[in-house]
């Protein structure tokens, strides 16, 4: 797990990380930075191998400099609350409850096996799924800059379904499992 967070560490602090494609090869790597080369032909498998060198070239430049950042979880927790409180702050919405923010080592039944980075639960979903209304991050891909890209997108959906009427929101556990409009 350490060395796949290396990787994303190194992804976010290359100059120009393209997160489509990043998402797409960590399909492809296992937890301990390896690549799973499994229905892959020659030219796939090259290409995979050139990706994690370069990520982890990133992560190895950016730990020689003096000013690289580790986070624990507890500091996770307390950049999240400041994201959320600027965020409300900038859009003035005073009147809405804030998320709660759960980093987890999977997600609510049954969702436990699924490979998303991140997932967020209104209030109908939540009773669906005998879960809390929160955001969930997955832990094993909590990395610094990428939890807050995966937060702000969780975040969006979240201040939506609070801005959409109730009524309409008892909709989206039918739409969230065929469709999956609420995961990052």
């Amino acid at each position: 797990m350490l060395e796949k967070n290396k990787l994303l560490i190194g992804v976010y602090y290359l100059n120009h990380p393209k997160f489509a494609q990043i998402d797409e090869i960590f399909k492809y790597i296992d937890d301990d930075g390896k690549p799973i080369t499994k229905n892959l032909d020659a030219i796939q498998q090259q290409f995979l191998k050139e990706q994690i060198n370069l990520m982890r070239n990133s992560f190895l430049s950016l730990t020689s400099k003096k000013n690289f950042v580790t986070m624990e979880k507890d500091n996770f927790y307390v950049l999240f609350l400041e994201m959320i409180d600027c965020f409300y702050e900038e859009f003035q919405l005073t009147n809405y409850d804030k998320p709660n923010i759960q980093i987890v080592d999977s997600f609510p039944h049954p969702f436990e096996k699924s490979n998303f980075k991140a997932m967020n639960f209104n209030e109908y979903q939540a009773q669906y799924y005998h879960c809390q209304k929160d955001i969930y991050l997955l832990e094993k891909y909590t990395a610094h800059g990428i939890s807050e890209i995966m937060l702000a997108h969780e975040l969006m959906h979240y201040v939506i379904e609070e801005l959409v009427p109730k009524k309409r929101n008892k909709y989206l556990p039918l739409l969230f499992v065929k469709k999956r409009l609420l995961i990052f």
